[in-house]
């Protein structure tokens, strides 16, 4: 036998036993020593135990969020989980307790080694209903939420709205509202429009009020049916908060003409801004919004009003300014 061929001879055999000890490797890495099943390791039995019990109305959480491996085998289970936004399936880290209280129960799934309780005022007040540990140390909680008697949301009555840019001079001009983004004229991506964002670790589905160019005013004016209070919260995008360009967005919130409240949003500044404002007892009021800021470049802000008879806890309520 050649030189040759004896060296290729024991390259092969080097190659083969390569491959056998690789598929072998590869074989241990797909059982676990212990014995346990794939699905355990995913720690997917509390997601089956909120898949089989899951019920219109209710949400489901996972805690840490990051566990996103879950979502995947949550799809499907029932209303508000069957198509995006998903608006049952509650992607946060920190949560908007208006969103949460929106639904009538909360399914946490979370596990052993990290708790499964969510942060948030709101979560501090309640006392799950339900607590189940599971032998793969995934754990599920259900939690009622309280009744804030919710009655309008800026987002679900967009249409109703009046969307205008107001000019350095005063002068306004109306926005059309085509197909679900009311016109102005300007970029498509900055006209007003239901939206799917990052909201300080909150994927939410609010209005994009993306501040004007040209040191114009976006203005939003919002007719609402008698509350008690009107629960703002606003925010710039991780997006936004990501780019280099822009300026402070500065915001204004004025009930029936009178200004209730101001507050402004640095350029890279993740945060949720939220508050109550309490509302004059009258039938029938009109909110509005006025956006602006002088360098407005990817000042994507995104923003959210309901209506409601209580107040979740931990939110400040201010009195419109007489």
């Amino acid at each position: 036998m050649s030189i040759t061929r004896l060296v290729a001879t024991a390259i092969l055999a080097v190659v083969v036993a390569l491959s056998l000890v690789l598929l072998q490797a590869s074989q241990e890495t797909t059982t676990s020593p212990t014995g346990v099943a794939d699905g355990e390791h995913k720690k997917l039995e509390a997601t089956a135990y909120v898949r089989e019990h899951f019920q219109d109305g209710d949400a489901v959480m996972v805690v840490p969020a990051w566990h996103e491996d879950q979502w995947i085998h949550l799809k499907g289970i029932g209303k508000g989980t069957q198509r995006f936004p998903f608006e049952a399936l509650l992607r946060c880290q920190r949560c908007d307790p208006v969103s949460q209280a929106k639904n009538k129960r909360i399914w946490v799934i979370g596990f052993t080694s990290h708790g499964n309780k969510p942060n948030g005022d709101l979560f501090d007040t309640l006392t799950a209903k339900l607590e189940k540990s599971f032998p793969d140390q995934s754990v599920v909680s259900l939690y009622e939420m309280p009744v804030l008697g919710f009655r309008d949301s800026l987002s679900s009555s967009l249409g109703k709205t009046t969307v205008t840019r107001r000019t350095s001079s005063g002068e306004e001009r109306v926005c059309p509202r085509v197909k679900g983004r009311f016109r102005c004229g300007k970029k498509a991506w900055e006209n007003p429009a239901i939206e799917t964002r990052d909201v300080y670790h909150n994927e939410v589905t609010w209005v994009l009020a993306h501040p004007p160019d040209n040191g114009e005013t976006l203005v939003i004016d919002w007719p609402i049916e008698g509350s008690k209070y009107v629960i703002v919260r606003a925010g710039l995008t991780l997006k936004a908060v990501r780019k280099e360009q822009g300026s402070t967005v500065k915001v204004k919130v004025f009930v029936d003409e009178k200004q209730a409240d101001s507050f402004e949003l640095e350029p890279h500044e993740y945060r949720l801004e939220i508050r109550a404002i309490a509302l004059p007892k009258d039938e029938s009021l009109r909110v509005r919004f006025e956006v602006f800021a002088a360098d407005h470049e990817f000042r994507q802000l995104m923003l959210e009003a309901d209506t409601v008879e209580e107040l979740p806890p931990g939110i400040p309520t201010i009195s419109p300014r007489q």
